[in-house]
């Protein structure tokens, strides 16, 4: 048996998070993406198939304190962006009280599509991840 302790390149990681975008005064979740991303810069936040969730997502990295950092800081931006618009944004599974029938759909051939193919499924999914990757 051949082992190579040492002899492969290390590990590396990645972290994606879905955040709800909710209004400060009712709770409620807010198709505030545009805004969001608008004042954010384009590049920093990523679309998602409802227009009341911002993903965000670090580089590779090859440490996990150097990616919890990265993941503070995209935190902090985006915090900042959102509170412009009266905007919290909130890291959970999914919401208390949002109705599907009242969110937005992002207007990409994507997720149009996605709607499209998969209806009932697609239009009730009002959920937020987080993704942790390791190569």
């Amino acid at each position: 048996m051949e082992i190579g302790y040492g002899k492969r390149p290390p590990f590396t990681l990645g972290v994606e998070e879905e955040f709800q975008l909710v209004d400060r005064e009712s709770g409620e979740l807010v198709s505030r993406f545009d805004e969001v991303e608008e004042e954010v810069g384009h590049g920093v936040v990523q679309p998602e198939l409802l227009q009341s969730v911002l993903e965000v997502a670090t580089h590779v990295h090859t440490s996990v304190p150097e990616a919890i950092e990265e993941s503070r800081e995209l935190r902090r931006k985006v915090l900042e962006a959102a509170a412009e618009s009266d905007t919290l944004v909130v890291s959970a599974g999914t919401h208390p009280f949002s109705r599907y029938e009242h969110q937005q759909v992002t207007e990409q051939e994507r997720y149009l599509d996605l709607i499209d193919r998969m209806r009932w499924v697609a239009e009730r999914e009002v959920i937020f991840g987080l993704h942790v990757t390791s190569a």
